[in-house]
């Protein structure tokens, strides 16, 4: 399988691609975000030294700054999901907001059914 390689500085990262399966199985940690559980599962070596362990990966993972991984998710990644602060709740009352602005009834249908 093709390695992707990710050059920062004088390093060179190269990550694997994961299958689904191995991708749906990442359990990130408590303060682990779930992008960077998935890259550190990926991470194979930096500039020919070989990661042993998940524990190594994650450590590097975690010196690292945030946008830099952001970096290395899109370069990774086809779906590329964006950071964002905005709870789904919110953005749901956001969006029935704007829609009542515009003189829809965003529940309609779905409260007289």
């Amino acid at each position: 399988m093709a390695l992707v390689e990710v050059g920062l500085h004088s390093f060179l990262y190269r990550f694997r691609r994961l299958t689904w399966r191995e991708e749906a199985s990442v359990r990130p940690a408590d303060d682990e975000d779930y992008r960077d559980a998935v890259l550190a599962t990926a991470l194979t070596d930096i500039s020919g030294l070989k990661v042993t362990s998940l524990a190594d990966a994650r450590a590097v993972m975690r010196k690292i700054p945030r946008t830099i991984r952001t970096r290395f998710w899109v370069a990774n990644s086809s779906l590329c999901v964006p950071e964002t602060t905005r709870s789904p709740k919110r953005s749901q009352r956001e969006m029935g907001e704007i829609l009542k602005s515009m003189g829809i009834d965003p529940y309609g249908e779905a409260r007289n059914a």
